[in-house]
């Protein structure tokens, strides 16, 4: 883990749910990709995060969220 990332902190007071946060984040983060196709609402912004303090990035990008269909035909549910 970074130690920039004090999300779930480090020591005898870190998170103790921190592997199970991180195991569904992951789960959620393909779930989604599995879902839909994603695209930038504008293929022309630059996507290149600028990280200044902390863990923002500090642009707005906005994407598309297509639902992608099963290979059996039917929309994923």
């Amino acid at each position: 883990m970074d130690h920039g990332d004090l999300t779930f902190r480090t020591g005898r007071r870190m998170c103790i749910g921190r592997n199970l946060a991180m195991f569904e984040m992951k789960k959620a983060l393909a779930r989604m990709i599995r879902t839909f196709k994603i695209s930038p609402t504008n293929p022309d912004d630059d996507l290149e995060p600028d990280i200044k303090e902390g863990n923002r990035p500090y642009y707005n990008a906005k994407f598309n969220f297509v639902r992608r269909e099963r290979v059996d035909g039917r929309a994923e549910a």
